[in-house]
Formats: structure tokens, sequence, C-alpha cells
């Protein structure tokens, strides 16, 4: 699935990071800024709403909505 969506949008000109699993894209959320970050429910390590969760507890800027 990662694979997929890094193609898909990649293909249609964006710039796409990736992480494999919740630690290295909280990580990731740590060190650079991005405009929207697709997240896993269930990801080795930490799942995605504990990584949402940590994510917003050390940026209170982070604007993060829920698509469903």
């Amino acid at each position: 699935m990662l694979t997929t969506f890094q193609d898909y949008f990649t293909k249609r000109g964006f710039l796409v990071d990736t992480a494999s699993d919740g630690v290295e894209g909280l990580e990731k959320l740590r060190v650079d800024e991005f405009d929207v970050a697709i997240v896993d429910f269930k990801m080795p390590k930490m799942n995605g709403i504990d990584m949402i969760s940590q994510a917003l507890a050390t940026d209170t800027d982070a604007n993060i909505r829920r698509k469903r």
C-alpha cells in the first residue's frame, strides 16, 4: 500500500516521503514540515492514532483532520 500511494502521488507531481512504521513517521514529522500526512491506523511499532497523538502533543501548531 505504501508504494501504491507513493507512486500515485509522485506521478502527479507531488514530493513524497514515506515511513515504514509509526516511530519513523513521528520522527519525520518532528524533523521536517509537511503539508499533508496520510497515516495508516495499523502500523508496526506505533499505530497511527498514537503517532498523531504524540505529534499533536509536541507541535501545538499542527492542524490534523480526520478524513473518512
